[in-house]
């Protein structure tokens, strides 16, 4: 979208795992925010982590021992009528309380209202390469490409469907840049336009392919945003979104975001970068999560 728009170890070792996956959330927002302009949300985000961590800790130390008590009574009951159980007692209760503990973090996950839940994504490719190139020529002309690679999940496929949306006002020419591949317009859903690219030839399941779309832009009216976007609605291995402006257009910086969805009030990040010497920005995300917003936006 435009506009000028990834069971081994302990107990122990998971825990560790899942409080430092939440500390190193935070502490990269910490790293790359500016100190001063957020010091109330860096607070904030300190606390929640402490609080998270905290929490988490206390919740597995009382199904460990809760488990742990569950099992050992258990053991010692079948003990008065069979013995030989209590050579296996260690055995029993780590393994009962191994799965007890599986339950919970199933159940948590499963029944949580503050964790999205979406069914399984059928998606006919996966994209290799996703590579997005906006050019400004001047304040009322404007290049934007948009490069996949993509790699056939099923068979017989002959087509690949995207779509746009243009928020300047004035011509807009759309064509391949790759030979031999057809551009053609399907109807406006919502406040996007669909676009269907038509390969030539049929893929076979695992079989690769480039696709390149341009749309050449025209903005007389100057109502266009300056931004760049893409949903990840397939699984995609590497993002690549890239600005390059004028040597003489000034700008303030970007600010880089990813959230869950387009026009979400929380961002799950939100950086702010300066621009290269030559006018020129690249953004790179290795394995960007499905499902997921990112936005390059120009501070102007």
């Amino acid at each position: 979208m435009f506009g000028l728009y990834r069971k081994e170890g302990s107990l122990i070792h998971a825990l560790a795992i899942k409080a430092g996956n939440i500390l190193d959330k935070h502490f990269t927002y910490f790293i790359q925010t500016d100190m001063k302009k957020n010091s109330n949300l860096i607070s904030d985000l300190f606390k929640s982590a402490l609080y998270d961590t905290i929490k988490n800790i206390l919740l597995f130390l009382f199904a460990i021992v809760s488990a742990n008590g569950i099992f050992t009574a258990l053991v010692n009951w079948i003990a008065q009528y069979s013995p030989n159980i209590s050579q296996y007692q260690i055995h029993i209760v780590f393994g009962g309380t191994i799965l007890v503990l599986l339950f919970i973090n199933w159940a948590v996950n499963h029944y949580s209202r503050l964790r999205p839940k979406f069914p399984k994504v059928n998606s006919d490719f996966k994209i290799k390469m996703f590579d997005i190139l906006y050019i400004y020529e001047s304040e009322d002309n404007m290049e934007y490409r948009k490069c996949k690679t993509l790699k056939a999940l099923k068979d017989d496929l002959t087509q690949y469907i995207d779509k746009y949306r243009w928020t300047g006002i004035g011509s807009v020419n759309i064509r391949s840049g790759i030979e031999g591949h057809k551009i053609s317009q399907s109807s406006d859903r919502s406040i996007y336009k669909y676009y269907t690219i038509s390969f030539e030839r049929t893929l076979k399941k695992k079989e690769e392919i480039d696709t390149e779309v341009i749309w050449d832009l025209e903005d007389t009216g100057k109502t266009a945003i300056p931004f760049i976007s893409a949903t990840i609605e397939e699984p995609t291995d590497k993002l690549r979104m890239q600005i390059m402006l004028p040597k003489e257009m000034k700008v303030h910086g970007v600010i880089k975001e990813v959230s869950h969805m387009i026009g979400a009030i929380k961002p799950i990040l939100s950086e702010h970068d300066d621009i290269n010497r030559d006018n020129t920005y690249l953004w790179e995300i290795d394995e960007p999560k499905l499902l997921h917003h990112y936005e390059l936006r120009l501070q102007i």
